[in-house]
């Protein structure tokens, strides 16, 4: 078995990840429409948060092997995970989550600006019968991560995918997604430079402090989960 997934590979799985978010679709009483997301958003540690505070930057790092372990930016690709999911009733992301205290947000449409081009990268789950994640690559064009993902992974359509959509509407770009029951996140391949604290630059919220979880070590797919596994 090759260490990583070949662009093939990758192929057949995407259209996995397609077959499983229609059929969760048809069958939850979800609300169906497509909801427009403002931000992208990232949990880190209060010690993380000073860091990058004092240095006004949040520098990237090379990926783990969290996830499907064969996927192809394992230790070779460096950049930073964002998440895209948004509470249904409210729009905005969600409010807290199990991982870090602090959370920084980045309006979708300056790192969408920045990275232009997006690539499909990961179809996984930590438990068989758990919830699902999906991975997705911006690049800046002519870079050296872009070069890299234009060999081993497969482009995705931002206009008409089926998990996460960024289209230009009137001179704006806009972000969208629906409830098909993935966690989409985001690998952003470019440091985000950070303006300095100010009340005027809202970027930072506080995760819930008395429910913070961080993971510990790199989860890693089941191989017996029928849904996101190369199979064929």
């Amino acid at each position: 078995m090759a260490k990583f997934h070949s662009v093939a590979d990758l192929e057949f799985l995407y259209k996995k990840a397609v077959g499983y978010a229609a059929k969760q679709l048809s069958e939850s009483q979800w609300n169906k429409n497509w909801q427009l997301v403002k931000y992208f958003y990232r949990d880190t540690s209060e010690e993380r948060k000073l860091t990058v505070q004092r240095d006004q930057i949040m520098e990237m790092y090379v990926n783990d092997n969290n996830g499907d372990p064969r996927c192809p930016i394992n230790g070779r690709l460096n950049g930073l995970h964002f998440a895209t999911n948004i509470n249904y009733g409210t729009g905005l992301p969600y409010e807290k989550t199990p991982y870090e205290k602090w959370r920084f947000i980045v309006p979708h449409a300056v790192m969408y600006r920045k990275c232009p081009n997006v690539y499909f990268s990961n179809f996984f789950c930590h438990w068989s019968g758990g919830p699902h994640h999906l991975s997705l690559v911006m690049t800046r064009s002519g870079s050296d991560a872009d070069r890299f993902c234009l060999e081993h992974l497969p482009p995705v359509d931002m206009e008409t995918n089926t998990f996460l959509r960024i289209q230009q509407q009137n001179d704006k770009t806009m972000t969208s997604i629906v409830n098909h029951g993935i966690w989409v996140e985001i690998f952003y391949t470019e440091n985000v430079p950070i303006p300095p604290v100010d009340i005027k630059n809202p970027e930072w919220f506080l995760n819930d402090p008395e429910n913070v979880n961080p993971q510990q070590g790199e989860l890693q797919k089941p191989d017996d989960c029928r849904t996101c596994n190369v199979d064929r």
